[in-house]
């Protein structure tokens, strides 16, 4: 077949059968793109995050869910999430191989602990424990301290993680921030109708003023024999030792710091809207950030400074060198490289993160600009779907179709491992999934109903479905195997009635828009493959638009229909991407001149795509509409 140019546009042979005028159409640019530049995995929840060194924490929220996510910072990679439930999670803390936090349970809070070499949980409270104020959780040394309210009042509590040997601390009952240190604990204590300094010693009942000196302290932080603290008085930050009246001022700002960590030369500490970390030995003083999130509590561990930036729903954390005096995302990319089989719906990207032993299914959130990992560790997935309220994959470790709730973080199986579900021909609109099982020749198209978890059989097929598409109320699919005739049907799935039954000749990718379907077949007067758009409303077939060469793979959603045609240039055949706009009559070009897209999709008003562009892997996403149109729209 001879191809022309893109820009020769064919007469139309007759208004009545074709959509579009025969003027050249004006392809008007789609440029309002985004590069989706998440921090990998590394979505963090505002309830406290720690670092030793090796390995950062915190928590991740995911719908109803939370888990505490490992991060190896030299491999730049997510270890492993732990304790994924719907009890909140707040508070982690690590030290060498162990993680403890706060976990609410019974309206109340436990802590508990993760052994990371041996894979094992377990609650390291008893049902007596009254764990309050969790965020003044230490661990450090093997030895969890916290603020307990068990005894009326509140009091400091110990536990020896090897040994989950538990003691009182305190007998005050005016006790509160906890700091440890190997066997010796100091905490702020108003016993005396002011805030002092207290200290004792693990096994010991003994407990001590440890400060006597004109500062009222605060917030104290115990390292060796050193103790820095917060003094109300001055808003500064001092240092002392144990049992004694003086004590050094190590700041000198405005006098409203905000005390973080100390570790025994370095001091992290905050004044207004900066971040800065201190040299005790030499006074020199070194700005970290001027934008950080204190209700994540920065941390530091050797010349590591670990910190949070953005609003507390879109959080990113980064990893100040004070050695080098800069800082780096974490996580930065890491879940664009490898990336395939992009879906898009009007707030959410579904993709594939492709590993060497699994695949696992990733949601981002365009809103937030947050993503989460949907599918099991160590499993492959495939072919991810997606609505604004589901993101529906197949497992090939287990065999099954799979829906995650995006609300509820909670996963159910749609399939059974006895269902040959064929592969890739499923599609999503809301909580409704229309998918195919049986053979590639015989064939049945079924309809879930993804929130009553309930399954029925729509259309049954001898000559196998090669595409299914659906949308707020209709079920469009493509009939036969045969290499020239099939039946394209659609169904009224609220009803179970058939819509429409037509016979094409050499169709293939079907989708369904506001009012239409569209496909592409054989059009025997062009002798090329063309798209043809069925109305409901009019309740007839015609072209959309007649030019010299194929128009194939037509995605729809919405108003708009997208699909692939060829041109010449420079002699070889190129593939050239179009956007027609139902409504408005009028072409689109998708993207920019520097694009080099594959894998496209499109879902609600999103269109999504992997793209090349300067030798550098990327996931971008643009928006054909506003946020602003119709709530209920969705995607194919």
């Amino acid at each position: 077949m001879t191809k022309k140019s893109f820009q020769r546009w064919i007469a139309v042979f007759a208004m009545a059968t074709t959509l579009v005028s025969s003027v050249n159409p004006v392809l008007a640019a789609n440029y309002d793109e985004e590069k989706i530049t998440v921090n990998g995995d590394t979505a963090a929840a505002p309830y406290g995050m720690d670092f030793d060194g090796d390995y950062a924490v915190w928590v991740e929220e995911s719908g109803k869910n939370y888990s505490i996510v490992v991060y190896d910072v030299d491999d730049e990679k997510i270890s492993k999430k732990i304790s994924s439930n719907k009890s909140k999670k707040v508070a982690p803390r690590i030290d060498g191989n162990t993680v403890v936090w706060a976990q609410v349970e019974n309206n109340r809070y436990q802590l508990y602990a993760y052994d990371l070499k041996k894979d094992k949980e377990r609650e390291l409270t008893s049902q007596s424990a009254r764990v309050t104020d969790p965020e003044e959780l230490s661990f450090k040394d093997g030895v969890v301290v916290w603020k307990d309210k068990r005894d009326g009042g509140t009091n400091i509590y110990a536990i020896e993680v090897n040994n989950s040997k538990e003691q009182r601390i305190s007998t005050s009952g005016k006790a509160s921030h906890p700091s440890v240190y190997d066997d010796q604990v100091v905490w702020q204590d108003e016993r005396n109708g002011k805030s002092e300094l207290y200290h004792n010693i693990l096994g010991s009942s003994k407990e001590y003023k440890t400060y006597w000196g004109k500062a009222t302290p605060a917030h104290p932080i115990i390292v060796d024999d050193d103790i820095v603290f917060l003094n109300q008085i001055s808003g500064n930050i001092e240092k002392t030792q144990q049992e004694s009246s003086k004590s050094k001022v190590l700041t000198h700002e405005r006098g409203d710091e905000k005390l973080f960590d100390f570790n025994g030369r370095y001091l992290l500490y905050g004044t207004g809207s900066s971040l800065y970390y201190l040299d005790t030995n030499k006074d020199n003083s070194y700005k970290v950030n001027s934008d950080y999130n204190e209700k994540m509590p920065p941390v530091m561990s050797g010349r590591y400074v670990l910190y949070a930036t953005g609003k507390s729903n879109n959080l990113t954390l980064k990893l100040y060198d004070t050695k080098k005096e800069k800082s780096k995302v974490l996580g930065k990319g890491e879940n664009l490289k490898n990336v395939a089989s992009p879906a898009a719906s009007k707030n959410h990207v579904a993709f594939l993160k492709e590993g060497k032993k699994e695949s696992r299914v990733m949601l981002y959130d365009a809103k937030t600009r947050r993503t989460t990992t949907v599918s099991p560790e160590k499993h492959e997935a495939e072919h991810p779907v997606v609505s604004d309220s589901y993101v529906v994959y197949y497992d090939n470790d287990d065999n099954v179709l799979v829906a995650y709730d995006i609300e509820t973080g909670e996963s159910t199986k749609i399939t059974t491992k006895k269902t040959d579900v064929v592969e890739g021909l499923y599609a999503i609109y809301n909580e409704h999934l229309v998918w195919v099982s049986g053979s590639k020749r015989s064939n049945t198209a079924n309809l879930t109903n993804l929130k009553k978890n309930k399954t029925s059989e729509l259309h049954e097929s001898k000559g196998g479905i090669r595409s299914v598409a659906i949308n707020h109320k209709a079920v469009a699919l493509i009939d036969g195997d045969d290499d020239n005739y099939q039946d394209v049907v659609i169904y009224d799935y609220e009803d179970g009635g058939r819509i429409m039954k037509e016979e094409v000749e050499n169709a293939d990718s079907i989708g369904l828009g506001d009012g239409f379907a569209a496909w592409s077949a054989y059009n025997s007067d062009t002798k090329d493959k063309d798209i043809f758009v069925y109305s409901f409303k009019m309740n007839r077939t015609d072209l959309l638009y007649e030019e010299e060469g194929d128009q194939e793979k037509p995605i729809v959603s919405k108003n708009i229909i997208f699909y692939e045609t060829e041109v010449e240039k420079g002699g070889d055949d190129l593939d050239r991407y179009v956007m027609y706009d139902m409504d408005k009559q009028r072409f689109r070009s998708p993207f920019d001149s520097d694009a080099e897209p594959s894998e496209i999709a499109i879902g609600g008003n999103r269109l999504v795509w992997l793209d090349d562009r300067d030798d550098e892997e990327g996931l971008y996403t643009s928006l054909f509409s506003s946020y602003d149109d119709d709530d209920e729209d969705e995607d194919e």
